[in-house]
């Protein structure tokens, strides 16, 4: 039998999990944590998995997933914060705790501010594509 290795899974979309995340964590979507021995090749059925994501739903979802595909060390953690909580009291367990570009700790204000500014990035652009397309569509209607 093969050592147990532990697996620390964030399973929040790869936008969310860009702002931030716990240790050395992996990302994988709640939605494709079925997938789970395609991205991870080394992964057994009885390695210690950890789950996190940044309420809990999401987390507690793929843990039912894992477990019905026969995972037996599987747990949830809850959200980013009770996340961060429990693994920082868990000795070895927190690797990383994210930091800034200054080598600040990421806090979850940090991680909300980024998200408000990628937020307000992506309503900007939509904008300007729709401005796009109004100029597109009047230089049209100009030429016919």
């Amino acid at each position: 039998m093969a050592a147990q290795t532990q697996y620390l899974i964030d399973v929040r979309t790869p936008a969310e999990f860009s702002t931030g995340y716990l240790g050395n964590a992996i990302n994988i979507e709640y939605q494709l944590i079925h997938q789970l021995p395609n991205v991870v090749s080394s992964v057994h059925k009885n390695d210690r998995i950890t789950l996190y994501c940044r309420s809990g739903r999401r987390s507690a979802i793929a843990m039912g997933v894992l477990e019905k595909m026969g995972y037996a060390d599987v747990r949830d953690i809850g959200g980013f914060e009770d996340a961060r909580r429990v693994l920082e009291s868990e000795e070895g367990q927190l690797d990383r705790v994210p930091k800034s570009d200054s080598g600040e700790k990421v806090t979850m204000k940090d991680v909300a501010q980024k998200q408000a500014r990628q937020e307000a990035l992506g309503s900007l652009l939509a904008g300007l594509r729709s401005e796009e397309k109004n100029i597109v569509s009047q230089t049209v209607e100009v030429e016919a």
